[in-house]
């Protein structure tokens, strides 16, 4: 009877360890997910960050672009000021 008490016990107690290992287990896949999920909101942060950055660029083009124009109508001016 000392024997199968004692390999309950044994068993009993890899019982115990195997569900502490899977609580273990729980608990990583818990933080792993969390920090997934950080991730996946810095990224989100990145992305919607280059978007309004793509949007400036786009804006600083245009700005200078009409610039550049009133430049050269400014020196077209310029010109025919210069050959009257």
């Amino acid at each position: 009877m000392t024997v199968e008490t004692d390999s309950m016990t044994v068993q009993s107690d890899s019982i115990i360890a195997e569900t502490a290992s899977m609580a273990v287990l729980g608990v990583s896949m818990v933080v792993e997910h969390a920090s997934l999920s950080v991730s996946d909101d810095v990224m989100a942060a990145l992305y919607a960050s280059m978007a309004a950055s793509g949007a400036s660029m786009a804006a600083l083009h245009a700005s200078l672009s009409v610039l550049g124009r009133a430049a050269i109508s400014l020196s077209d001016a310029a010109a025919s000021l210069d050959a009257s």
